[in-house]
């Protein structure tokens, strides 16, 4: 009789794997089967990281850098020719002459020349940002009552003048200004006092750091452009210099500097330019600066017109004895 071969050792250790895999899979079966979690989805996150990007994106769309056009047409109301009172350009019997002269870059601008026989100072009047000559009959008539003579003249892009405005061309505008009363008027640097309106503070302030005049009248100054826009628009005071297209206007840096005499007239009740202004350009003060208190507005200076001839008055008398 034949011995049936005995199981070879590989054999018996694949059965025993087999027998362990059925009893692993026997206890799989008995348990309940529990789902892997889900994983949760990003939404929120997501949504996050959007409206990071966007806020992001808004704010550098919306700075003065970038949406320089949009600023410049609130900062530049221009009032251009034949808007205003051209008609209108006789003052105290006294006919303004119309004057053309050019900037710097060939730009041609427009002005009235109010000459008083015998007088002995010129006001060189910067305007604000919605006038134009043609309607600075009152501020012609506080010259020449106060017994100088006035020249008005328009920036760029504002009445008879050329080109369009920016605050770099305001420079270059009041400098053009203040070299033609030399050059063609025979006016002396001494003779001369800038006179400033609103927006023109900044540009007399400008022109009188860079020039040797007889001094400077500040009527509703602001010590800087950025600060007087983040007051309108609060949301400009989240932007970094950086993020502006051009230099800080204002009368800042005119007036904690070494100056000339300098008079200030602004009204208490002044929304757009508060009055706090001029309190801190004459606490900034080191040099000469008279601050007189009128009690109006931003513009309506019709009540205080005696006050602001007054003092316009006293101010020439002392700067012409310079």
């Amino acid at each position: 009789m034949t011995l049936p071969a005995k199981p070879s050792t590989e054999s018996t250790k694949n059965r025993a794997l087999h027998r362990y895999m059925e009893e692993i899979a026997e206890v799989h079966r008995l348990q309940p089967v529990v789902a892997a979690p889900a994983k949760k989805p990003h939404k929120l996150r997501n949504l996050v990281l959007f409206a990071t990007v966007l806020v992001s994106a808004l704010y550098v769309l919306c700075s003065p850098l970038v949406a320089k056009d949009f600023y410049y047409k609130l900062l530049f109301p221009a009032a251009p020719y034949p808007l205003g009172y051209y008609d209108h350009n006789i003052v105290n019997g006294i006919v303004a002459k119309d004057v053309f002269f050019k900037t710097a870059d060939n730009q041609l601008l427009h002005g009235w020349y109010f000459l008083k026989p015998g007088t002995k100072s010129l006001l060189l009047m910067h305007h604000g940002n919605g006038a134009n000559v043609s309607i600075l009959q009152f501020y012609a008539e506080l010259a020449l009552s106060s017994n100088a003579s006035i020249f008005l003249y328009d920036y760029e892009g504002y009445g008879r003048s050329a080109g369009t405005p920016s605050i770099e061309g305001l420079g270059r505008d009041s400098n053009a200004a203040f070299e033609y009363m030399i050059e063609k008027e025979n006016w002396k640097p001494s003779q001369i006092v800038n006179m400033g309106l609103s927006l023109g503070t900044g540009v007399a302030s400008e022109l009188s750091e860079k020039k040797n005049c007889a001094g400077t009248i500040l009527i509703a100054p602001f010590t800087s452009i950025r600060r007087v826009s983040a007051g309108v628009l609060p949301f400009l005071s989240l932007y970094p210099d950086f993020l502006w297209a051009e230099h800080d206007l204002g009368s800042r840096n005119f007036i904690s500097g070494k100056h000339h005499p300098v008079l200030i007239l602004h009204g208490d009740g002044d929304q757009l330019v508060p009055f706090q202004n001029a309190l801190d350009l004459k606490n900034m003060s080191s040099s000469p600066l008279e601050l007189v208190k009128l009690n109006c507005g931003h513009n309506n200076f019709g009540d205080d017109r005696e006050i602001m001839e007054a003092s316009i008055k006293k101010f020439l008398t002392k700067v012409s004895r310079n």
